[in-house]
């Protein structure tokens, strides 16, 4: 992919993971199954919006991926 030729962030880097991921569960079709739909919430919830009240309250056990950390990242000019 060509985005993957870019210097981003760590934690949009690890963000476009989880995007790429979530495609690859539902082409290989786990995501029919409950353990396969279950990580989709996981990741779902750890996006930048989270979960909904209402997907809160219909799945409060769903546990976020945990995201990775960033402290004083230095982003380089690109120029």
């Amino acid at each position: 992919m060509f985005l993957k030729s870019y210097n981003i962030s760590i934690v949009y880097s690890f963000l476009f993971f989880l995007v790429g991921y979530q495609l690859k569960l539902v082409l290989r079709k786990e995501h029919l199954t409950t353990e396969g739909f279950r990580e989709l919430l996981s990741i779902k919830a750890a996006t930048n919006l989270g979960f909904s009240d209402t997907l809160k309250e219909a799945f409060p056990d769903i546990i976020p991926v945990e995201r990775p950390r960033v402290v004083d990242q230095i982003i380089s000019d690109p120029n």
